[in-house]
């Protein structure tokens, strides 16, 4: 008798979390290309590929790398600098002819993970963040108008938690779950 197998959640998506703790260690040569081009790749509302990046690897483009960590706020400038990698995320929120994108920002979620399902498979950590100074990421890189920041990426290989000031390292060792799938998915009306 045959036994078949149980689908089970895919492994890169089962270890994904969002460290704080990197490690200070390059990528290797290729690396942030892989990680570009699969969220090039990623789908989008008719094919508008409503998304660009500004990146900067630490020790390939160290101006760039401090331009874009300088726009960090909070805790988020303690412990991002220590990872190899930067990504800014940018949505076209309008089109040539100025007309709204309407799933622009949604497009450009799904090109980060993208970019993130790839980064595990590389043995990388992913990390966005919503902590910092959108007017002075928009000025430091002339964002042209009509597209917006969305979000900056700390990427790199896991560091140790003892690398973090106390409170970070407390943060990071009590990694906090994920809802239960009843509080965020429903068959019915919303929250039955």
């Amino acid at each position: 008798m045959t036994t078949l197998n149980q689908p089970r959640l895919s492994a890169l998506v089962e270890a994904r979390y969002s460290p704080r703790a990197f490690a200070p260690t390059a990528l290797p040569d290729g690396y942030a290309a892989l990680l570009l081009e699969a969220a090039r790749r990623a789908p989008s509302g008719g094919n508008a590929q409503p998304w660009r990046f500004v990146y900067a690897e630490k020790t390939r483009h160290p101006e760039v790398f401090d331009k874009l960590a300088e726009t960090l706020t909070g805790n988020n400038r303690i412990w991002a600098p220590t990872a190899p990698m930067l990504v800014a995320a940018f949505a076209q929120d309008l089109n040539a002819e100025g007309k709204p994108i309407g799933s622009a920002r949604y497009d450009c979620g799904a090109a980060l993970a993208w970019l993130t399902v790839q980064a595990q498979e590389l043995g990388l950590y992913v990390h966005q963040m919503g902590g910092f100074d959108r007017q002075n990421l928009v000025e430091a890189f002339a964002v042209p108008q009509g597209f917006v920041p969305v979000t900056i990426s700390a990427v790199g290989y896991l560091g140790h938690p003892d690398s973090l000031p106390e409170d970070l390292r407390e943060r990071e060792l009590s990694r906090t779950g994920r809802k239960p799938l009843a509080e965020i998915a429903f068959t019915g009306s919303f929250n039955s």
